[in-house]
């Protein structure tokens, strides 16, 4: 599913709209917990993510966190563990920065260079470039 098609279901580009229209729970928990910004089951529609993240952090994985959920949720765990993993991150991040983007109506770049400016650890790239390194596969 594209960002288009899931505006088109849900009227919105917003995470905290979305997220009400498809019915997908998120429940928030500590950096005791869970080590990554987000994880989610696609197939149950559960996000978990982290309580201490900012505002606009927390933004960026809900919709990576939506992406996956909307474009994987028939990818079974020993698919994803397998060498796919680089390739669904990707598409899960390309999602979270074009929803993220058109909900606040600026540049997929722009978008790009805030987040590597403010949290560097991501190390994303944008739809034009080649897939990400391990070391941001593992943070989202």
């Amino acid at each position: 599913m594209t960002v288009e098609e899931l505006y088109a279901i849900t009227g919105s580009y917003n995470a905290h709209n979305i997220i009400e229209k498809l019915g997908i729970i998120v429940t928030e928990v500590s950096f005791s917990v869970l080590n990554e910004l987000a994880i989610c089951d696609p197939q149950q529609g559960l996000i978990f993510i982290r309580n201490d993240l900012s505002n606009n952090l927390h933004e960026f994985a809900l919709d990576h966190e939506i992406g996956h959920i909307v474009m994987h949720n028939d990818i079974q765990s020993p698919l994803y563990m397998s060498g796919n993993k680089s390739k669904i991150e990707k598409q899960a991040n390309d999602f979270a920065i074009e929803l993220v983007a058109k909900n606040h109506k600026i540049p997929e770049e722009q978008v790009v260079k805030y987040l590597n400016d403010t949290f560097p650890f991501l190390k994303l790239n944008n739809k034009k470039t080649r897939c990400v390194n391990n070391v941001s596969e593992n943070v989202i």
